[in-house]
C-alpha cells in the first residue's frame, strides 16, 4: 500500500484581550454588588468607553482580590458608560475590605 499524505488544516484564531480594573469600596454583608462599565479603568488608567460584546465565541474572566470567581456567580451585561455592568451574585453574606481590586477580562477570539 503506498504511502498517503494527510494535509492537516490548522485554524488561525486571533485573540484580543481587554482589561478593566475598579477598586471596590468596602462592603459588608451583601450578597451581591454591581460595577458599571463607567466605574471602571483600563491599563491605561482611562474610563473605558464601553463594556465589549465577546459574543459568539469569546468569554469574561471576572476576578476579586485576584481570585478568579466561578461563571455561575456574575453576569455581564455588555454596553456603553453605565449601561455596561457586571453583577456579582452570592448564596450566602459576604464582606470586601475598602479599596479591594475587581478585576474583569473581557477575551474576544475570531478567526483569522
Amino acid at each position: 500500500m503506498p504511502t498517503q499524505l494527510f494535509n492537516i488544516v490548522t485554524p488561525s484564531v486571533q485573540a484580543s484581550v481587554e482589561t478593566f480594573f475598579f477598586q471596590q469600596p468596602a462592603l459588608t454583608s451583601v450578597t451581591t454588588f454591581t460595577v458599571t462599565g463607567a466605574q471602571f479603568a483600563d491599563d491605561a488608567g482611562d474610563s473605558p468607553s464601553t463594556i465589549p460584546d465577546v459574543s459568539p465565541s469569546g468569554y469574561y474572566n471576572f476576578f476579586i482580590n485576584g481570585v478568579l470567581q466561578q461563571r455561575t456567580t456574575y453576569v455581564v451585561t455588555p454596553g456603553t458608560g453605565a449601561a455596561g455592568t457586571v453583577v456579582f451574585t452570592s448564596d450566602t453574606a459576604f464582606s470586601l475590605l475598602d479599596d479591594t481590586p475587581v478585576v474583569l477580562e473581557a477575551v474576544s477570539l475570531t478567526a483569522g
